[in-house]
């Protein structure tokens, strides 16, 4: 099972801390921890306390973090956000970047969730497991 570099962790365990990110219905500092601990890089992780680690499932400060992240983790990517009707949820359209694989250009990759973060961190999730079963089909 290979590991994506802007990630620690493979396709499986990804998939896992996906659907904890669906399930969620609001902040929690597990789920927190545990998107730190797949997404940061060893020697930021170095020393961190969970107590102290960012808020990405919390609103509004964690919506700062959650574009952070992406920015991070997908380097060229966009971001669409609809939240015409934020009653009925939001939805996080990310869009990669032109010189991405053909395979990841044509993927429909989105995160819908009643909690614009919630919906930011589940496109993330995707666009990162995207890239992973790109590169294994690949290799």
């Amino acid at each position: 099972m290979m590991c994506s570099r802007r990630t620690n962790m493979n396709l499986e365990s990804l998939k896992s801390l996906q659907s904890r990110v669906r399930k969620a219905t609001g902040p929690d500092r597990e789920l927190d921890w545990l998107i730190a601990q797949a997404f940061l890089p060893p020697d930021k992780k170095f020393g961190l306390k969970k107590a102290y680690c960012t808020r990405f499932t919390t609103y509004p400060e964690g919506l700062g973090a959650c574009v952070g992240l992406m920015m991070e983790v997908l380097p060229g990517w966009t971001r669409v956000v609809d939240a015409s009707a934020p009653e009925l949820g939001v939805a996080v359209e990310l869009l990669p970047p032109d010189d991405a694989p053909p395979a990841l250009q044509a993927a429909k990759i989105k995160g819908d969730h009643d909690l614009e973060t919630h919906a930011h961190l589940e496109a993330i999730f995707a666009a990162t497991i995207a890239q992973l079963e790109a590169r294994e089909t690949v290799g």
